[in-house]
């Protein structure tokens, strides 16, 4: 099951509940539990919204826990 919402999200749109675009779902990381998702890795747009700091590959990570909904999009809450 796991697998198959991992494969699901990747490539998703992530947006914040405001409208703000913070790019697209590239991967996730997973916790020390089977089957938890701890972050999403984003692949940001052309710039990056607010304080958002980017790893050496230039994406950044959001907590499992900012998510609101995932239908077409991945919406998450503000900071």
């Amino acid at each position: 099951m796991a697998t198959r919402l991992a494969r699901q999200l990747q490539g998703k749109t992530i947006v914040g509940i405001d409208g703000t675009d913070f790019g697209t779902l590239e991967n996730i990381t997973m916790g020390a539990e089977p089957g938890t998702i701890e972050e999403l890795v984003v692949e940001p747009q052309d710039h990056v919204p607010g304080r958002i700091e980017l790893d050496a590959d230039g994406r950044f990570r959001l907590p499992l826990e900012r998510v609101e909904n995932i239908d077409d999009r991945i919406v998450i809450s503000s900071d």
